[in-house]
């Protein structure tokens, strides 16, 4: 077993090189993401807003998609 990252950069490939890999949907996936956290009462300033929608945008979901080859799952 390999995490992605250490994948990534010994050159594999998860999308060609791998024998299995989670799925977006499955439990580990949905458990261990990543989030944005701010302190409280700046959940609403525009700078957060600006980067929430930044990595919603589908120019960041092409570029993790085509760097990361779905070892990196982009914010939904």
């Amino acid at each position: 077993m390999l995490n992605g990252n250490y994948a990534l950069q010994a050159g594999f490939s998860v999308g060609k090189d791998s024998i299995a890999s989670e799925k977006a949907d499955s439990e580990a996936a949905q458990t261990y993401v990543n989030i944005i956290a701010v302190k409280e009462g700046n959940e609403n300033k525009d700078s957060i807003k600006a980067l929430v929608e930044v990595l919603k945008s589908d120019e960041i979901k092409e570029y993790i998609n085509e760097t990361y080859d779905g070892a990196v799952v982009p914010f939904e």
